[in-house]
C-alpha cells in the first residue's frame, strides 16, 4: 500500500467506493417457482429502493405471505444513503491522519459496515417473521430467515439473494480499509522522499525488504 505524506490511499478509495456504493443494487433477488420454467423474476434491491420484476415478486408473495415492498422507512427515505456515504466521507477523512491514529479510525469504519449488513440481515428477519395471517399458503410456510446472501427454500419455491454491483463496492472498501490498518509493514515502498526523487531505488527496494 502506498503512503504520500502520510496518507493512505487505501482510505481514500475506500472511502470513495463506500459514497458510490448506494448509487448500484446492492442485491439481486430471485425466485425460482414451477409456474416460470422460462426463467426466474428478478428484482434489485437498492438502498432506497427496489426495481426489476416487481409484479411478479408481489402475486409470488402474496400467496407465501411475505409483505412486498416492505414497510420500512429505509426503502421510504434516502436514511440508508445517507448513512453510507457519511461512513464513506469519515472513512476519505480516515487516510489523512497519522498511522497511529488511523488503525483504530479504521476499525470504527469496519464496525460501521458490519453494523449495515446486521442491519439489513435483521430487516430480512422481519420480513420473514411478520407473514400475512390470511395468505393462501399460511397452513404451508411458516415464519423463516432469508439469509442476506444465500438462499431458502420453502415448498416448491426458492429465493436466491446475491451480492451485485453495490455490495461489490462496499467489500472491496472493507477490504481496502483493513489493510490500511496494517500499512506500516510496507512503510517504505513509497515516501515522500521517493516521490521528489531524494531517494535512489536502490533505497527504495530495501525498504520494501525492511
Amino acid at each position: 500500500m502506498k503512503y504520500v505524506k502520510g496518507i493512505s490511499v487505501a482510505c481514500l478509495l475506500a472511502g470513495a467506493l463506500l459514497w458510490l456504493a448506494p448509487n448500484y443494487s446492492l442485491l439481486r433477488i430471485s425466485f425460482n417457482a414451477p409456474q416460470y420454467p422460462r426463467g426466474d423474476p428478478t428484482i434489485f434491491l437498492f438502498a432506497n429502493r427496489v426495481e426489476g420484476e416487481t409484479n411478479e415478486f408481489q402475486v409470488m408473495t402474496r400467496f407465501v405471505g411475505i409483505r412486498f415492498p416492505p414497510k420500512v422507512p429505509e426503502l421510504e427515505t434516502d436514511i440508508m444513503i445517507h448513512l453510507f456515504r457519511a461512513l464513506g466521507a469519515a472513512t476519505f477523512l480516515f487516510g489523512l491522519v497519522p498511522f497511529r491514529f488511523r488503525r483504530w479510525l479504521c476499525v470504527l469504519s469496519l464496525l460501521g459496515l458490519f453494523g449495515l449488513a446486521g442491519w439489513g440481515q435483521f430487516r430480512f428477519y422481519q420480513s420473514g417473521h411478520d407473514l400475512d395471517p390470511e395468505a393462501p399458503l399460511r397452513m404451508i410456510v411458516k415464519p423463516f430467515t432469508p439469509p442476506l446472501v444465500g438462499y431458502i427454500k420453502m415448498g416448491k419455491i426458492t429465493i436466491c439473494h446475491l451480492p451485485d454491483t453495490g455490495s461489490y463496492l462496499v467489500v472491496t472498501a472493507a477490504f481496502l480499509v483493513a489493510l490500511s490498518m496494517f500499512g506500516k509493514v510496507g512503510k517504505g515502498m513509497v515516501s515522500n522522499g521517493d516521490i521528489e526523487g531524494k531517494r535512489g531505488i536502490g533505497s527504495v527496494l530495501s525498504g520494501c525488504h525492511e
